[in-house]
């Protein structure tokens, strides 16, 4: 079964985009760098200003993806190739431009542009001419309506829009991955028909996609870099109700940049089996009962709740300046509350944090979130954001904030993204010690068990589909762990009171952490301009919290089928 997946990276396969540098042949990078000069030396209307910094983007995308549910095909997309340029053009200086602001009635002239896919330097040159004199009439009309917003603020701090770095030439060219639809398919396929082996399961489904993207970009600074990072995910979701209709999902997703980052098959169908088995046992499972006290996120639950709760606030963007406050919820938050905190303690002094896209492993496990250089042609360089409980700096990209005058080399798709989160500890338990130390504290608070929690629940919105209360964390895996140690399994736990402030009490970690690799969506300072998503690996250990509450849900929910799964049925 192992040679069906692994097959997925056999034979021959001729990429796509063969481009891998900055060689005289690649004819668009060569039609990126002739108009981007020639933009820089003329483009200017009459008594404006010329644009200080032009830079491109050209990236080509080949994707294809597959889902499948109970052994049945539900959708596939055979290989779709795509080319389009992102322009980024800037007008006055890095002091003062037209980025930073947002008006909906200057938004035309948008800075994607779809492009033909050979490489036609006439035809590539003429698109990106079109979209660059669009792009600078919108510039200088948004840099006259961010003047005069200006003129009526008082502004005790003068923050520049734009940092001045360093030009590069880089390349980072990750092998893409080959895709066969027929594998994809009868993979896909088969993981999926497993749950006809799973009468508690209601809904399932299995999807698959394989994304091959090479970017190219130049910019008037000087800088050039390629780079082509793959991904790879597999996504299970399942779902079904209780008897008294609370949802029960339990989904699990793989990543990875090449097929070698993936378990083996077999390793997968186990994991269905169990997440089925876990399924079957938490519709039978009690609801929690009310519970204030210690709580222990150990396995998958640790990096998630750090993924969740606390790397958000280690990531700087500059306020958004908006000529109408309608759209001022759309805007990054000011990030002046986090720069406030540098220096400030925000985790105990046992514990450090970094953010490392050098690195590539974590013991055994591969990172995803390793690259060299970001979207905006910056090196990437590891940070240390805590040490010793210290918040010592925070994640930017070119747009300075409040005392972060340079780039972290951290921005991707439209905004700032983390890469590779790696909690530290000087001070540690063996995760036995660590379940001991929970159930002193639980005896303390004069309690009969403590909690622990071994899976987040992300699929879960809340009653009547609504989003869940500020600070509420649904949980899938929970468990009361009794003094004489035994468990019980609960069944659609929340946990509220666990937020940014919450890290600096953690009492103690375990010494040895779990790896979980998620993908980040960044919050981009231009809505019109889209955002994608990149990996990110999340390294964290076994965390013990002194205060949180647990609780079951409130709300309606939805009554379940009123006869069973007709699969099931017949099969009786």
């Amino acid at each position: 079964m192992k040679r069906t997946l692994n097959s997925l990276i056999l034979g021959t396969f001729i990429a796509c985009f063969a481009a891998t540098g900055f060689g005289q042949d690649d004819i668009v990078m060569k039609a990126m760098r002739d108009e981007m000069n020639r933009s820089m030396k003329k483009l200017q209307l009459e008594n404006l200003e010329k644009p200080y910094f032009l830079s491109y983007s050209i990236i080509d995308t080949e994707t294809a993806n597959v889902s499948a549910s109970f052994g049945s095909l539900l959708g596939k997309v055979e290989p779709q190739h795509g080319r389009y340029a992102k322009i980024q053009l800037r007008v006055g200086d890095y002091k003062l431009d037209n980025r930073n602001f947002f008006s909906l009635s200057s938004s035309r002239g948008g800075s994607i542009v779809t492009l033909p896919l050979d490489d036609n330097y006439d035809e590539i040159r003429r698109q990106l001419w079109l979209a660059t004199d669009s792009a600078y009439k919108k510039a200088v009309e948004d840099l006259s309506k961010k003047r005069a917003l200006l003129q009526n603020k008082n502004r005790t701090e003068i923050i520049p829009d734009f940092s001045k770095e360093k030009p590069v030439t880089m390349t980072d060219v990750l092998p893409a991955v080959p895709i066969n639809a027929a594998e994809m398919e009868s993979l896909v396929r088969g993981l999926s028909g497993l749950f006809k082996q799973s009468p508690a399961i209601a809904t399932s489904q299995v999807s698959l996609q394989i994304s091959n993207e090479y970017s190219r970009y130049v910019n008037s600074e000087g800088a050039a870099t390629t780079i082509r990072q793959p991904e790879i995910y597999i996504a299970v979701t399942t779902s079904s109700q209780a008897a008294d209709g609370q949802p029960v999902a339990a989904g699990f997703s793989y990543r990875g940049r090449s097929m070698k980052d993936l378990p083996p098959r077999a390793e997968m169908e186990a994991k269905i089996r169990l997440r089925s088995k876990q399924v079957a046992e938490l519709r039978s499972a009690p609801l929690p009962d009310r519970y204030a006290g210690p709580v222990l996120f150990e396995g998958e639950a640790a990096p998630e709740i750090v993924y969740r709760s606390f790397l958000p606030h280690l990531m700087a963007a500059p306020e958004v300046l908006v000529d109408n406050q309608q759209f001022r919820s759309m805007m990054p938050r000011d990030s002046e509350n986090l720069v406030e905190k540098i220096g400030l303690r925000v985790l105990p002094e046992f514990l450090s944090l970094t953010d490392d896209p050098t690195a590539t492993a974590a013991g055994k496990t591969h990172l995803l979130g390793t690259y060299k250089v970001d979207d905006e042609a910056v090196p990437s360089r590891k940070m240390q954001l805590v040490e010793n409980g210290l918040l010592l700096k925070l994640l930017t990209g070119r747009a300075p904030v409040l005392g972060i005058a340079q780039s972290s080399g951290s921005f991707h798709y439209g905004g700032v993204t983390p890469s590779n989160v790696i909690v530290s500890s000087t001070k540690a338990m063996t995760l036995d010690q660590l379940r001991a130390e929970l159930l002193r504290r639980a005896k303390l608070r004069g309690k009969e068990y403590g909690v622990i929690v071994r899976k987040v629940d992300f699929t879960t919105r809340g009653a009547d589909g609504g989003g869940l209360a500020a600070g509420s964390l649904p949980v899938l895996l929970a468990y009361k762990r009794f003094l004489d140690g035994h468990e019980e399994l609960m069944r659609n736990a929340v946990i509220n009171g666990i937020s940014f402030g919450s890290f600096k009490d953690i009492l103690a970690v375990s010494d040895s952490p779990d790896v979980w690799n998620v993908s980040f969506s960044p919050r981009p300072a231009n809505p019109l301009e889209g955002a994608g998503s990149s990996f990110v690996s999340v390294v964290v250990p076994a965390l013990l919290f002194e205060d949180a509450t647990v609780q079951k849900p409130t709300g309606n929910v939805n009554k379940p089928p009123f006869i069973e799964h007709p699969y099931f049925s017949k099969a009786q």
